[in-house]
C-alpha cells in the first residue's frame, strides 16, 4: 500500500511538472514594468516565451505609486504578440483591445490604484507588452502578469 501511494504521489508530481513545462518564464506574479515613470511616454517590456503554455485567461495586476502620480495620469496596456519567435515579427492581436484603457491612480475597485484585469491571450508562440502613459502628466506604477 505504501508503494502505492508512493507511486501515486510521484506521478501527481510528474503530471503537475508537465503542466506547467514551457512556461517557466511566466510566473504568477512576475513584474513586467517595475516602478515605470511615464509621463507622455510608453515603455516596452521583455519578451515572454508562450510556447508550450496552456492559452487561456491571463490577468494583469497594476499598483500605482499614488505620492508619485498625478491624479490626472491615464496609463494605456496593450500586448503584441509572434508565433515566429523572440526577433520575429510582433502586431497586436487580432482581437483588437488594450488590456488597460486610461485606468488611473483612483482605477480599481476600491478607488486606490490597485486592480486585476483578465485577459485572453490569443494563440501566440511570444509575447511583449507596452505601457503608455496618455494624458501627459506623471504617473509611477507597477505592473505585474499572472497566468490563471
Amino acid at each position: 500500500m505504501k508503494r502505492f501511494i508512493g507511486l501515486f504521489v510521484l506521478c501527481l508530481m510528474l503530471v503537475v511538472s508537465i503542466s506547467f513545462a514551457g512556461e517557466e518564464e511566466i510566473k504568477f506574479g512576475k513584474k513586467i514594468f517595475s516602478a515605470v515613470a511615464l509621463n507622455n511616454s510608453s515603455d516596452t517590456s521583455e519578451v515572454f516565451n508562450l510556447q508550450g503554455a496552456p492559452r487561456g485567461i491571463r490577468s494583469i495586476s497594476y499598483v500605482f505609486n499614488t505620492t508619485s502620480t498625478h491624479a490626472d495620469a491615464r496609463i494605456n496596456l496593450d500586448f503584441y504578440i509572434s508565433p515566429t519567435g523572440v526577433t520575429g515579427t510582433y502586431a497586436r492581436s487580432t482581437d483588437g483591445y488594450s488590456i488597460l484603457s486610461a485606468v488611473h491612480e483612483a482605477s480599481g475597485i476600491d478607488t486606490n490604484g490597485i486592480d486585476t484585469v483578465s485577459f485572453d491571450t490569443t494563440l501566440a508562440g511570444f509575447i511583449y507588452f507596452v505601457i503608455t502613459e496618455t494624458a501627459t502628466q506623471a504617473a509611477v506604477l507597477d505592473v505585474y502578469y499572472n497566468r490563471q
